[in-house]
């Protein structure tokens, strides 16, 4: 490896790699592309573990753009293109750079959290899946409800049953009943909430 990197060719490919992939992957909204493995748990780990590893890999990318400039050079024979590859990629990490450090430092999931904004539960016919978006002191929590339905390769997809959220509530029960998700706040006996899912089962085209 720290042969090719002596390589004009091979900086100039690793700097693309680990500037340009980053940022396409950030602009797509969802970890991996929208891989959609195994669980939202899981893809939600990997969104936080993914900002580590981008952080390192455009820094990364920017102290060989600096040490290599006239390796580039001299690869890079059109003046013009030279110059828009050059800003361009320090341009793009500029931007990354604290993009990743504030989401590291501002919007961390802490370990004991994680069951709290990711639950599901598992009826006869439907998978539910719960996603709590809680943004703490500033702003108020809402419950997400899903139909999580099996894809091929251990993904999965999740069909949003309301649009939207439902506030905070402590404790709740959830259950399924002729193809309708009931939700019951445990402290409130009045606070119902029916949709009906049967149009969202697994077995229907989404």
């Amino acid at each position: 490896m720290f042969d090719a990197l002596k390589k004009p060719s091979s900086v100039i490919f690793i700097i693309i790699v680990c500037i340009y992939l980053p940022f396409i992957e950030s602009g797509h909204g969802r970890p991996l592309w929208g891989l959609n493995w195994h669980s939202p748990l899981l893809m939600g780990q990997t969104r936080e573990t993914l900002r580590f590893v981008k952080l390192i890999l455009v820094t990364f990318a920017v102290i060989l753009l600096f040490k290599n400039i006239k390796e580039i050079k001299h690869t890079v024979t059109s003046t013009i293109l030279r110059r828009v590859f050059v800003v361009l990629s320090f341009s793009i990490a500029v931007v990354q750079i604290p993009l990743l450090l504030i989401g590291i430092l501002f919007d961390s999931t802490p370990s004991s959290a994680w069951d709290y904004l990711y639950k599901e539960k598992q009826f006869d016919e439907y998978a539910i899946h719960i996603h709590t978006i809680d943004p703490g002191a500033i702003g108020r929590a809402y419950h997400y409800f899903y139909v999580k339905c099996p894809l091929p390769f251990n993904r999965y997809e999740l069909r949003l049953i309301n649009s939207q959220g439902i506030d905070w509530m402590r404790d709740y029960s959830v259950d399924v009943k002729a193809s309708s998700l009931i939700i019951e706040e445990s402290s409130k006996a009045s606070n119902v909430y029916r949709f009906y899912i049967g149009h969202l089962h697994c077995s229907s085209r989404g």
